[in-house]
């Protein structure tokens, strides 16, 4: 799950700048690559409250195709932005400060997505200090909350994020955000999937499927379509699968949601590899893993670099299994994805230099990876 979907305001501006030229500029500015953004304030009018509302909307909706082209874009408007002395050019009251936290945001967002956590914290709390020079300081801090909570999740706290959800939860219940109270229920499903209560998560999820669709949130029923995919795929309901899978793809295919696609072809990787058809799942597999790899989604590519390694010595090719796992390892180290795998790092790592493959190890630290596909 990414982006915000519904912030709690985006503020409404007068300006030399219409709406149209402010989306034309804001469009421009994400399509002109990180060398040719440098004159941003002058060329991308972005000193301009209008254009950086286009500029905020038209980055939130694109994280799902091209996370880590708008982590670049965000860092630099950012920049730009923090460039401008405050009460100065075109904003007024709080809107220079209330843009920069979203810049921020999205950027720690993007970075989430990439399992750039360090980033990510420090961007989430650059978004804080922003906006707590804000008049919506409750509203956008919670928003901000979220993220910390997703991350959490991501690092396996589960008992904290189960605790933490009734707060936020209440906190969006009573702004009114109603999507983004129920992405807090998203997180619970995604903990209670995690703590293997699966029955629960699927009942939950269901739940959450039906209130997005009488919501019209686009975001949340692709990730929940996902979701459930996966998780009747643990549960080896074929038939349930395959009905999603077939409902799912081209609706996430309408809304370009390229991350939902690429862990939607996980979850049917996952089904193959329960009925025990290691070829098929392999496939699957692949899939997902091409995906990601073009989306720049790094840390996904190494865990179905394990998953597949895994599959590969069952069925007798530890060579290439082996350089599966050669792939995936210093990726893993570099994004520091799992410190308490650290043992089965090690293990594994061992088991390569005797080119003999601790099993054991591998299938413990790619079990750390499951929450990935969620």
């Amino acid at each position: 799950m990414t982006g915000e979907l519904l912030p709690f305001r985006f503020p409404v501006v007068a300006s030399g700048v219409t709406s149209a030229e402010a989306r034309e500029a804001a469009t421009a500015f994400l399509a002109a690559g990180s060398e040719n953004r440098s004159n941003g304030l002058s060329e991308f009018h972005l000193d301009n409250p209008e254009t950086m509302l286009a500029l905020c909307q038209l980055l939130d909706s694109t994280i799902e195709s091209s996370p880590a082209e708008v982590l670049e874009a965000a860092r630099c408007a950012y920049d730009s932005l923090e460039g401008i002395p405050g009460g100065t050019a075109g904003f007024l009251f709080d809107e220079r400060e209330y843009y920069l936290g979203e810049l921020a945001l999205i950027a720690g967002c993007s970075c989430r997505f990439l399992t750039l956590r360090d980033e990510a914290r420090l961007w989430l709390d650059r978004a804080s200090a922003w906006f707590l020079l804000t008049a919506n300081t409750g509203g956008d801090v919670a928003r901000v909350a979220y993220q910390r909570l997703a991350l959490k999740l991501e690092e396996r706290q589960f008992s904290e994020v189960l605790r933490s959800i009734p707060p936020l939860l209440e906190s969006f219940r009573r702004g009114n955000a109603n999507e983004l109270a129920l992405k807090c229920r998203y997180l619970e499903g995604v903990a209670l999937k995690e703590t293997g209560r699966l029955d629960e998560a699927v009942s939950l999820f269901e739940e959450i499927s039906a209130q997005a669709k009488a919501l019209n949130s686009a975001r949340i029923l692709g990730s929940t379509y996902v979701i459930l995919i996966q998780l009747h795929s643990e549960l080896n309901h074929a038939a349930e699968t395959l009905t999603l899978v077939q409902e799912a793809t081209p609706f996430l295919r309408s809304t370009n949601n390229r991350v939902a696609l690429a862990k939607l072809q996980w979850g049917v990787g996952m089904l193959m590899r329960t009925q025990s058809r290691p070829a098929e799942a392999i496939e699957a597999f692949r899939a997902s893993q091409l995906e990601f790899q073009e989306i720049e989604m790094r840390a996904d590519v190494a865990a179905l670099h394990l998953i597949i390694a895994d599959l590969l010595l069952e069925t007798g090719q530890d060579r290439q299994a082996e350089w599966e796992i050669r792939a995936a390892l210093p990726v893993i180290e570099q994004l520091k994805m799992v410190p308490e795998g650290f043992a089965a790092m090690s293990l594994l790592r061992e088991s390569l230099r005797r080119r003999v493959i601790d099993r054991g190890a591998l299938r413990k630290l790619h079990g750390y990876f499951e929450e990935f596909s969620s």
